[in-house]
């Protein structure tokens, strides 16, 4: 059995959406981002297409930030002029998810991998 077959066969059961539902939470909380990086190859593995799983990954971003949020404001707080960047965040929210039902799924999916790419990059050299 390759590797691929083994995570299809882990998300699929009940025990491993939990656990990808817990590791979701753990990315999100620990670095106030990145639970996608997580649901998105997950919700491949069970059959969905790039957009669909984008799209459904949506629907985890919610809660999860309104929790992170929280958190953040308790243990830290945010700097001044964040609220502004929020509203700008939200705008941007709205046209890439307009814009997601009208790209091709190959462009999403090198679109996705080449951002992940970037940011691992530029996380590891700076």
């Amino acid at each position: 059995m390759n590797i691929e077959s083994k995570f299809k066969k882990a998300v699929s059961s009940v025990r491993g959406r939990a656990f990808f539902g817990i590791a979701t939470g753990l990315i999100n909380g620990l670095f106030a981002s990145g639970g996608g990086l997580v649901v998105v190859p997950a919700l491949k593995a069970q059959g969905l297409n790039q957009q669909k799983a984008q799209a459904t990954t949506l629907g985890f971003i919610l809660p999860l930030s309104v929790l992170t949020t929280i958190g953040y404001v308790i243990g830290t707080g945010f700097p001044e002029g964040w609220l502004l960047a929020a509203i700008g965040a939200t705008a941007g929210g709205g046209v890439g998810a307009w814009l997601l039902g009208k790209v091709a799924n190959v462009w999403l999916n090198r679109v996705f991998c080449a951002l992940m790419l970037y940011a691992g990059i530029r996380m590891l050299l700076f």
